[in-house]
This record gives structure tokens, sequence and C-alpha cells, in this order.
């Protein structure tokens, strides 16, 4: 470097940027590794918000309305929705304040779900007569017709105190009488069908939902069980249902029965059992056939009597999708607060440190964990024999826990957490989990965290849904009963208060941590002891119960994870693109929409006809005669892994040939 240069430096005027002709291959080694931390983190910026509910294209928009934080009481759940539907439709039938109103302006939140299906029509009151019986005995202005089927009820838009639901005439003529109601009882019910009905036309595009309704509806309709049913006639829908239900097919007796079949009861056929239970058969069909629900299953007729009523059934099943999903709005709303509040942090745990010596860097570029993860990265002063004894634990755990799973999209970072007064982090929107090594206990609680978030938001879907919602009774109610005793283990205010722990991505990471220490009986220095926080980790027995069968399906589950592909970032081939694979072999998960057993034209060749489906579309698929396994019949409704080639069929259409 010659004076002139020298100079330039001095004055700033040109930057000293070092001479790396000399760097050793070990420098270029660890510069190239702490690059690929860097790598991760871009990724995961770059990747797309993903939406954990959609609720842009559900009914009036959930989360428009203001909801509560819903009860765990199912009673008291139940009045805090409607109460939250009614309070809605209120605030629209006050900004009706002429009959002109009505026609010109008509009443958004109510028309969005009556005017456009099943021939329901609000107008004003008909006729002279009664119009005014409508006022005299309400005491309001505009007063609402609606009908369904041949009967007409008269909802008034702002009524006295004093008025209550009923049939009312004049006493000088008692044969001519009106059904009038308040006009928010009356709307909602209307409201919980439409709800359902938006519900099944969302569900042809979206697996999510189709699969959440089929799983609610399960819980409801637990009577079927136990029962042989006959397959002769057996609707389509209803075999669906009982193969989800876990029924085979018994074809000795041609019927459908559970598994342990000793307990079952006798053959029952569907329609005779159908009689008594039409009610409950017409929402299973429903909800695994392709028809809607009319308005007028709410309408009941007793002698002149008329009145709005949904039956049992349809009052649980709309109360339960409803509460599922405002319960996983409120959630959504606590985790984007989680997540700014990581982002406003000053002392970023997820950002690569500065200047990191390069006999550091070589230890976190030599490490183990690398096989698991796609980055490590090692405080400058941290313990690397203690590293060393997490990552043997860790290897024991993975291999005999989490079934060898690899994270390669995932950054694992050692440091100390003192400022954040946490001991571990984990990161969902950058794919980051930070241990503190001074407390390596944390590390099982981050790493359900990493799970939920690269499996698919897991603590969101309706399986976890009742566990979630038996941790939460049991931690109010442990909560409550501190307090009664003069004791507030949780504050009311700060990150760690009540909301935190209720959280369903906290629930899920504590209870995959009961899991392993209560059910599995492990100990491990990278697990918090059972007695650790025992508020958090509350033990009862139908909880441990429900918590083993989840955890347990779901670690078996990952032993055939597509996640695991090594060094290489899996890439998903979506049904959009398969042109560009023909006659490739391909490895790919689909949503199986539809499975049949059909025959070929001419010499009848048996083979199963598929019809597979992602978020870009749908494709047609077959398995020949040799490849015929009776249980793909049962997985119609699920996600599943095919091994095939993509083939252009007779008509020049895309079309798996399926191995298996």
């Amino acid at each position: 470097m010659n004076e002139t240069t020298n100079l330039f430096i001095m004055l700033g005027l040109i930057e000293d940027k070092p001479d790396k002709s000399n760097e050793s291959q070990e420098d270029k080694d660890c510069m190239n590794y702490l690059s690929e931390g860097e790598r991760i983190l871009s990724l995961a910026r770059e990747k797309k918000e993903r939406v954990i509910f959609k609720t842009h294209n559900l009914t009036v928009r959930l989360c428009d309305l203001k909801y509560p934080r819903l009860d765990v009481e199912e009673y008291k759940a139940k009045q805090q929705i409607q109460s939250a539907i009614e309070r809605e439709i209120k605030k629209n039938l006050k900004e009706i304040k002429t009959e002109e109103c009505l026609s010109s302006k008509g009443i958004p939140f109510l028309l969005h779900f009556v005017n456009k299906n099943y021939g329901c029509k609000i107008e004003s009151a008909s006729t002279l007569f009664e119009k005014g019986l409508a006022r005299d005995i309400s005491r309001s202005n505009i007063i609402l017709t609606i009908k369904i089927k041949d009967t007409t009820f008269y909802l008034p838009c702002s009524p006295g105190k004093r008025f209550s639901n009923g049939n009312y005439h004049y006493k000088s003529n008692p044969r001519h009488f009106i059904h009038m109601y308040h006009a928010e009882n009356f709307f909602y019910p209307l409201f919980g069908i439409n709800w359902l009905n938006q519900l099944k036309m969302d569900s042809f595009d979206d697996p999510d939902i189709e699969n959440t309704m089929k799983h609610l509806i399960r819980d409801l309709v637990s009577i079927l069980e136990n029962y042989k049913w006959d397959m002769t006639d057996l609707p389509k829908w209803f075999s669906g249902y009982l193969i989800d239900c876990g029924y085979q097919e018994d074809t000795i007796h041609n019927c459908y029965i559970k598994a342990s079949g000793s307990e079952s009861k006798p053959a029952t056929l569907y329609k005779d059992y159908f009689k008594s239970h039409s009610e409950l058969f017409n929402l299973l069909s429903f909800v695994y056939g392709d028809s809607y629900l009319s308005y007028d299953i709410l309408l009941n007729v007793s002698g002149k009597s008329a009145m709005i009523d949904l039956p049992y059934y349809y009052r649980e099943y709309i109360f339960m999708t409803l509460r599922y999903y405002i319960a996983n709005i409120h959630d959504l709303a606590e985790e984007e607060k989680h997540r700014n509040e990581l982002k406003r942090i000053v002392a970023r745990a997820y950002q690569t440190k500065k200047n990191i010596p390069n006999h550091v860097v070589h230890k976190m570029k030599s490490s183990e964990l690398n096989t698991y993860f796609g980055f490590i990265e090692f405080d400058e002063d941290v313990d690397l024999n203690l590293v060393d004894s997490i990552t043997e634990e860790f290897k024991k755990l993975n291999q005999n826990i989490f079934n060898g799973y690899i994270s390669k999209n995932v950054a694992l970072r050692f440091r100390k957490l003192g400022k954040h007064h946490a001991t571990g982090l984990y990161y969902p929107s950058i794919d980051t989990m930070v241990v503190d090594f001074r407390h390596p206990t944390s590390f099982i609680h981050e790493y359900f965290h990493m799970l939920d978030d690269m499996l698919g938001d897991l603590s969101m879907k309706c399986e976890f849904d009742q566990v979630a919602l038996q941790y939460q009774q049991l931690l109010i109610s442990s909560v409550e009963k501190e307090r009664e005793e003069g004791k507030e283990i949780l504050p009311k205010k700060g990150k760690y208060n009540l909301n935190y722990f209720l959280r369903k991505c906290e629930i899920f990471a504590r209870c995959g941590e009961i899991h392993l220490f209560r059910n599995l009986h492990i100990v491990s220095s990278l697990l918090k002891p059972e007695e650790t926080s025992y508020f958090a980790y509350p033990d009862d027995k139908i909880l441990n119960s429900m918590i083993g069968e989840y955890y347990t399906n779901l670690l078996d589950r990952m032993k055939n994870i597509s996640y695991k592909t090594g060094e290489d970032v899996y890439e998903k081939i979506y049904i959009s693109h398969l042109s560009e694979h023909l006659a490739e072999e391909l490895e790919e998960e689909f949503y199986l929409k539809e499975i049949a057993l059909s025959y070929t034209e001419g010499n009848g060749i048996p083979y199963l006809f598929l019809k597979l489906q992602d978020k870009t579309g749908v494709i047609y698929g077959r398995i020949w005669e040799n490849n015929i396994d009776e249980r793909y019949l049962h997985f119609k409704g699920k996600v599943i892994k095919i091994w095939g080639e993509v083939l252009k069929n007779y008509k020049n259409q895309l079309e798996f040939t399926i191995q298996k």
C-alpha cells in the first residue's frame, strides 16, 4: 500500500479493506459457515406472512365482532358468543330510522346472510292491520317481516322494554294473530345456520376447514359408536363418517364394525336408526355430504304457535365451530402481540454476533448439532464442555423420542439471555431457537415451540383443541384457588400474565414437556423438572391421558415427516406445477379428496380412482390392480404421501399413475 493510499485512508476518503489474499483456508471456512446463518435468517425473513387462520372469507368476519376472551366453562362461553352476535344485530337495527332507509341502505350485517339464500326476504310489514297490531304491541315504528316456509314473523326494530317474544292478537279479533320476536333473538339462529353454510362452502377449497368440521362433528355424535352398521344401501357420506371414526369393513357379515368388535351391539340398519335420529343424521349428511342447511330447520310449529328454535345437535355444532374459530382469533391476536414484543427487543438474540473468534466458529462448524439444525452459534464465553454435554443429551432424545427429526431451516443459538428475562426463546417468524447455555432446561420447551411452528402451527389445529381447553380449565382453576387463599401466582399485567400461559402455542410446548417427564418418565438436563412452576404443569388424570394420546401419535408421525431431508431444503411440488415434471418419479403429499374402487370398460380390470387436492388445484390419479391395498380406502379425507409418475391420459390430461 503506497503513501498516497495511506493518506486517503487517514482522511476517510476511501475505506480500508483488509487484504484477503493471505487469508487462510480456516478463515474462509469460518466466513462461509457464518454466511450460512445469514442465509437462514434471510430465507425466514423473505417468507410470506403465514396466515394461521383465515378470517377474511368467513361470515361477516368473526374477527370484526367484539368477542371477549371466551370462558372455559361451556355455558358461559355460549352466553358470550350469543351476546356478541346479538349486540352486533341490535347495532345494525338502530341504523334503520325509516322504511326508506330499509329499502335504500338495507342492513349490511343481516342482508349478508339472509337475502342471498333460501328465499328469505326482509321487508317492512305488508298489511296495515298487521303493521298496526305489531306497532301497538311493540311500540316500534319500524317493523320487519321475514317469511320461512309459509310462516311470517314480525320483528320490531326498536321495541319497548316490556315487549317479549310470542303470538299476539287484538282482543276483538282473536282469530287473526301474528308471530312476533325480538329481532336479535330471531336473527341469531339464522346467523348460525348461515355460518355453517359458509364454512361448508369454504371447505371445498380448504382441506383444513373440512378437516375441522369433521373433527368437531365426531366429538358431538359419539352416540353412534359401538354399533355395527349394515352396509346395504348405506349412503356414501355415512360410510365416510364411519371410516373416519375407526370403523372397518366386515365383508363376511356385510357391515361396518369397530376394530374392537367384541363390545359392539347387534347389527343396526341405517334406515331403522334414522327414523329416531333424523336430526343427527341430517347434520352428518351436511358435514360429510354435499348438501346445505335450509332455514326451515329452525321453524317449530305446534298447533297455532310458531317458534324459532334450533334443534339440539345444530345448536351444539354451531357453538362448537364458533368457539373453536373465535378462540383461534383471540390466540392469534395474542401471538401477534408476542411477536411484536420480540421485534422491539433491543438486543436481538436471533442475530449472529460480530467478530466471533475463529476457534469458536470452528467449534460451531464442527458441532454434531449441525446434523439436526441448519446453523449453530455459540457465545464467545460459552462453556464448550457444557455444549458437548447438551449435544450428547439431545442426540439421544432426538433418536429415541423425536424419531430422528431434522430441521435444516432452523438456526440454534446458545446465548446469555439475562436481559430478556427468559432462559429460552423461539422466534417463529425467523425460524430461530435461542437457549441460555447456563439454563439448558429450557431446550425441550423451545424445541416443542419449533416443532409447532415448522410442522404447520399444530397448536392451532382442531386435533389439539380439546387438550388446550382441558389445560386452560385446570390452569384457571388453580390460579383462582390460589387467589382465594390470598396468593397471586401470576401477575395481572406484564409479559408473563395469565393470558401468556393460556396461549395455545405455549400450552403446546408445556404439554409436550409433560408428556416427556410424566408419561415417558424422561429425566434430562434439557427438560424442566416436574416440580418446576407447578401451576404451569397441572397434574390431572384426564389431561395426562389426552396429552399421552396426542403426543404419542404426533411423535410417531414424525418418523415419516418429509422435512427430514438432510442437507437439502424441502421444496413442495404443487399440482399447478406438475406439468413441469412429466414422466418423473415423484414422492409428494396431497389431500385425498375422493377414493373409490372402479373397473376399466371392456376387460373389467380393477383400479383405485383418486382425486388429489392442494391449494393450487386438483389432479386425478389411478392405482392399478397389482398395487391396490384395501387400506388405502380408509385414507379419504387425510393428507397422504404418494409415490408415482405424472403422465397424460387418453384425453391428453395430466394424471398420476401411483405405485404406492
